[in-house]
């Protein structure tokens, strides 16, 4: 990814060949409700093939049959399907059913445009998140914007296509490449304003302003507005209402705290614990996955802080480019891989059977 290049992220990684299984649709039997479990530490995963037959493309229908440009943000819809953001030349939203088809839900041509899903018009959406009333949000990367996605209508919630940085009423705040989005239960929405190094927050009165860093690139911690960062591309929400920002510049994990309060949980030091990690996904207990844009690994950081390799230790069986990361009912994780243009399913190997 270029710094301050609106293209810079669409240069697709040459793929790597994951294995590839019949896959059995965990969203497509009855799972019942079960106690949460502590999740399961240092395991080992398998990856599954889910969607998207590898060869650019838009192309809907049965997901191995299914096409994708630049498969990248995801969001899973209960047991019901998953949204994933289909960026590069696609700009679409895309959406993968019970059924195992996939559908286009959104977008057409490249640009800026509200109204009906099918009309409107969105450029590069990367992360996605999903509100409990259902609305979808779109980090809109190349629009500069942050849309929404509600019963079939799509809306600009904050920026109005031009870069830039500022906050105030939303329709004059500006954005500068946003590529993450996260959103609170109280119908917060937080940003990850990638080419402007800085965590903002769009108010539920549509009031949007900076919670931390600006200014400059920068690895530093302290209050909002002395915290710097370097081009964050990944944002979670943990159970206890604090953001988790992939940090990719710094090759770092940073936390944001509700007063805006920033420090570094892994990475940023002389030491090399990450490479460019880009999506992140975290469980109620607080473990955190990180997938890592320069290697192809997925990692799992312990709530202790222990790491350990989950997929790609070995570096022959790896992904091209994990763009996004969304949590599995059994304990597994859903990953997208933006230069392998599919979506996978990594699921823990059997006890005893050596990844692969």
């Amino acid at each position: 990814m270029g710094r301050r290049s609106g293209n810079g992220w669409r240069v697709a990684a040459m793929a790597v060949v994951v294995v590839g299984m019949a896959a059995a649709w965990w969203w497509s039997r009855p799972q019942p409700l079960l106690p949460q479990a502590a999740t399961a530490l240092g395991w080992q995963a398998q990856a599954w093939w889910l969607a998207g037959d590898g060869q650019p493309g838009l192309v809907d229908g049965a997901a191995r049959d299914a096409r994708f440009v630049e498969p990248w943000g995801l969001a899973r819809d209960g047991l019901r399907g998953v949204y994933l953001s289909d960026a590069g030349d696609n700009n679409r939203i895309r959406y993968l059913d019970i059924h195992g088809r996939v559908q286009t839900i959104a977008g057409s041509v490249e640009g800026l445009a509200d109204g009906p899903a099918a009309r409107a018009r969105l450029h590069t959406p990367s992360g996605i998140a999903l509100a409990a009333d259902g609305a979808l949000y779109i980090a809109d990367t190349g629009n500069h914007a942050v849309r929404v996605l509600r019963d079939g209508m799509v809306s600009t919630l904050a920026g109005n296509g031009q870069p830039g940085e500022g906050d105030g009423a939303a329709g004059q705040a500006r954005f500068d490449g946003p590529m993450a989005v996260a959103v609170a239960p109280d119908g917060r929405v937080y940003v990850a304003d990638t080419f402007n190094d800085r965590i903002a927050v769009i108010q539920p009165d549509g009031q949007v302003r900076t919670l931390a860093g600006g200014g400059a690139p920068g690895l530093a911690d302290g209050p909002g507005a002395a915290a710097r960062f370097d081009t964050p591309t990944g944002l979670v929400l943990d159970a206890h209402g604090v953001l988790w920002v992939a940090d990719l510049g710094n090759d770092a994990i940073r936390r944001v705290h509700p007063d805006g309060r920033v420090d570094t949980v892994l990475g940023g030091g002389t030491q090399r614990q990450l490479w460019q990690p880009q999506a992140l996904a975290i469980t109620d207990d607080g473990v955190l996955y990180i997938g890592e844009r320069l290697t192809g690994r997925i990692v799992q950081r312990s709530a202790s802080g222990h790491l350990s390799t989950v997929f790609g230790s070995d570096p022959s069986v790896r992904l091209s480019r994990p763009a996004g990361l969304a949590l599995t009912p059994e304990g597994g994780l859903l990953v997208s891989d933006a230069g392998g243009l599919r979506l996978h399913w990594l699921r823990a190997l059997p006890a005893g059977q050596p990844s692969v």
